[in-house]
C-alpha cells in the first residue's frame, strides 16, 4: 500500500502474498489473495490518501503457449512470461 501525505511524500508498505498463492498454474490453493492492512504510521490528525498496487506473478505470455503448440524454439530475446499490474482507486482519509 501506498500512503500519501500533504507534502507528496510517499511511504511504500510491501504486503505480500499469503502462502499458496505464489505458484501459477499448478499447486496453487487459494483462487485469491486477501490481505488487511493498518497503516503503522496512521496519525488520525493528519490528512493522507492511500492506494493499493497489485503485482501478478508471472505468468506465460502467448509467445509462450505458440512455442509449445508448435514444438518452436524462440530466440532469448522474446519474452516468455508476462507480469501484469493494477491499482486500486485512492481512498482518502481527511480528520
Amino acid at each position: 500500500m501506498y500512503r500519501f501525505l500533504p507534502k507528496h511524500s510517499t511511504v511504500l508498505h510491501a504486503v505480500a502474498c499469503p502462502p499458496g498463492c505464489s505458484r501459477w498454474p499448478r499447486g496453487r490453493t487459494t483462487s485469491q489473495a486477501v490481505r488487511i492492512w493498518t497503516d503503522p504510521d496512521f496519525d488520525a490528525q493528519q490528512q493522507a490518501f492511500y492506494y493499493g498496487r497489485v503485482i501478478e506473478i508471472p505468468t506465460p505470455r502467448w509467445t509462450a503457449y505458440d512455442a509449445q503448440r508448435f514444438n518452436l524454439t524462440m530466440s532469448e530475446e522474446v519474452p516468455m512470461t508476462t507480469t501484469e499490474r493494477a491499482y486500486t482507486s485512492p481512498i482518502w482519509y481527511t480528520p
